[in-house]
């Protein structure tokens, strides 16, 4: 299973988000399947997603564990990666939980 590292995100309306992504960081979004925790946005390093080997691409059907900010540690699937149109870069991960410890 690979780790990923992730901060919790404020910034959730669109220049916010634009600023994070010109920061070099990558939105996401924790989905829960039962509804007893809300959603989760978050924000990944682009450099431990964007790279083209990267192991998000190899995990996109596989568990992955997203430690946020070094306190909590969530497995999680990738649901869905949105692409920028024209440049190959990711511009948001959706995740599905599975296990919240």
């Amino acid at each position: 299973m690979f780790k990923i590292n992730a901060e919790l995100r404020i910034a959730i309306k669109t220049a916010g988000v634009r600023r994070l992504r010109n920061q070099e960081k990558c939105p996401a979004i924790i989905y829960y399947k039962n509804k007893k925790f809300e959603n989760l946005p978050i924000i990944l390093n682009n450099k431990d997603i964007q790279h083209p080997n990267s192991i998000i691409h190899f995990y996109k059907n596989n568990i992955l564990k997203l430690n946020i900010q070094n306190k909590s540690i969530v497995q999680v699937q990738i649901k869905e990666i949105q692409y920028h149109p024209y440049r190959s870069k990711i511009i948001h991960i959706d995740f599905m939980c599975f296990k919240y410890n």
